[in-house]
């Protein structure tokens, strides 16, 4: 495979930049893959996520989206190698000795893959606002590395930051999967994000888990919606944290209700009844949050409490319809 060829190409509504990067390493090799199967089969469009790593929650939907990634890379033809379990990447968020470990253990081995042809996943570490996205490293620059993530137009981009989560791609024969493999895949992840916590866990002696999933992670938008400390948005960046954070959920639901809707007509009777109220579910959490994604109207309400009280009650609404559609994934499992 020519690393150069590798290039995340951006879609209107599609923020999952996991997703994304395997798309795009499929591509290199000339096989398209569809991205509502890749988010499913990784489980993340179905996945609301709260993390105490970020005090806000504009980019709460770039943590936790690799829980599945290797059995979802092999469906689809990629074997991935981790240079730790994605729950260690979790409790690195924090550790002051990481950039250090960064530079003496990880830069030495994605060197040696990128000799040997092989594309890094990587999470976090790209520059300015593109920091807390998946992509794909592909060169080396100097002692540091180049690749492509989300929001760059197509244009390389150099990491600027330790990525506290890599992959090699030491296989690559992509492939679309056959549909049943595929449903079976995301129906068992969605469960899983959505009512199993795959990072949910609290480590001994922790006072609360790094990472939530699933309609819980609503709980912490929520009670982040209720303060106080909230200044003027014209200089407060916090209605736009939430409009963000809502145009990914939004998004992400959108991604899965399509998904849903297709397999509806390759399954038998009940189940295709079950998907269809799943997918009626995604619906309609995308229509309780519409006022939240619309940058004027999330500013103008997000400016007074009674404005807030009322983005609050739509989010009560959709989390209501998350708790729903988490009950029909469990029933399809």
């Amino acid at each position: 495979m020519n690393l150069d060829w590798i290039i995340i190409r951006e879609a209107p509504d599609q923020y999952e930049s996991l997703a994304l990067a395997l798309q795009a390493i499929a591509a290199a090799d000339d096989v398209e893959l569809d991205y509502d199967d890749l988010c499913a089969a990784l489980g993340v469009s179905f996945s609301a996520v709260s993390t105490t790593a970020e005090p806000s929650p504009g980019w709460w939907l770039t943590y936790g989206r690799d829980a599945f990634v290797k059995p979802a890379a092999r469906l689809f033809g990629l074997e991935l190698r981790a240079l730790h379990p994605p729950n260690v990447s979790v409790d690195m968020l924090a550790a002051d000795e990481f950039p250090q470990h960064y530079e003496a253990s990880y830069k030495p081995l994605i060197r040696a893959a990128l000799e040997n042809g092989q594309p890094v996943l990587a999470w976090q570490g790209w520059p300015d606002y593109r920091w807390p996205f998946w992509g794909v490293i592909t060169a080396q620059a100097g002692s540091d590395f180049d690749g492509t993530t989300l929001w760059t137009e197509g244009r390389r981009q150099r990491l600027t930051g330790p990525a506290k989560q890599c992959y090699m791609v030491e296989a690559c024969d992509p492939a679309v999967p056959r549909p049943a493999h595929l449903l079976a895949m995301a129906m068992q992840h969605a469960d899983a994000y959505m009512n199993r916590g795959p990072f949910a866990c609290v480590a001994p002696g922790a006072e609360a888990p790094a990472i939530v999933t699933g309609p819980a992670g609503f709980d912490a938008w929520e009670q982040w919606l209720q303060s106080d400390d909230f200044g003027d948005p014209s200089e407060d960046p916090s209605w736009n944290e939430h409009r963000q954070h809502a145009e990914f959920i939004a998004a992400a639901r959108q991604s899965a209700a399509r998904f849903l809707r297709r397999f509806q007509l390759v399954v038998d009777e009940d189940r295709a009844r079950i998907l269809g109220e799943a997918a009626a579910c995604c619906d309609s959490l995308v229509s309780r949050l519409a006022d939240s994604r619309d940058q004027e109207k999330a500013r103008i309400l997000f400016a007074s409490r009674p404005g807030r009280r009322t983005l609050l009650q739509a989010v009560n609404a959709a989390e209501a319809d998350d708790r729903r559609l988490a009950m029909h994934l469990e029933q399809l499992v």
